[in-house]
């Protein structure tokens, strides 16, 4: 399909990345473990050196830990969220049929809400604070990401491009603004 061919080369790039990922997977644990050793050994010193203990810290968040997703179809709002925290706050969202992502943005999943600011927020850089509580009062997961990036390019039917701009939150609330139609 056309859309196949122009969305080739970052499909192939996101393969080249996964396969490089999986690749390191077995070395990045072992580093990590030994970064670990190294954290727990200064911690243990009578006086630990803040500046190690720090630059330590550093490397090790440096390691990827999840498998990278540089595109996306079909996702709720709350794993858009975390796919986008795991790559630094960046994310393509493709689709050849949209009709599932803007089912998703017009609140498939949202009680009778629409579910489009964290696809706003991807789309002006604005911070995405995202905190779900678990049992009690206890936040159970907090991701905050500064300064996300996020790319669509989604191809429409008709029938579904009405649907959203007669939705009165999806232009109220500036996405489709923002969007070439």
């Amino acid at each position: 399909s056309r859309f196949g061919i122009g969305t080739a080369g970052l499909k192939a790039f996101e393969d080249r990345v996964q396969l490089k990922f999986e690749k390191e997977k077995t070395t990045n644990k072992v580093l990590a473990g030994i970064i670990n050793d190294q954290i727990k050994t200064e911690k243990k010193k009578t006086a630990p050196d803040l500046a190690k203990l720090v630059e330590l810290t550093n490397k090790l968040e440096d390691i990827p830990k999840h498998r990278p997703i540089l595109t996306l179809e079909d996702s709720t709002e709350e794993k858009l969220i975390r796919v986008v925290a795991q790559n630094k706050g960046r994310i393509t969202i493709l689709s050849d049929d949209a009709r599932p992502v803007l089912n998703n943005m017009l609140g498939k999943y949202s009680n009778g809400g629409t579910a489009e600011s964290a696809y706003i927020k991807l789309l002006t850089g604005d911070k995405i604070s995202f905190y779900r509580r678990g049992n009690g009062d206890k936040v159970d997961n907090e991701i905050v990401i500064n300064n996300p990036c996020g790319n669509l390019l989604l191809f429409v039917q008709p029938d579904k491009l009405q649907q959203l701009l007669s939705k009165g939150a999806m232009t109220e609330s500036g996405l489709m603004a923002r969007m070439m139609l």
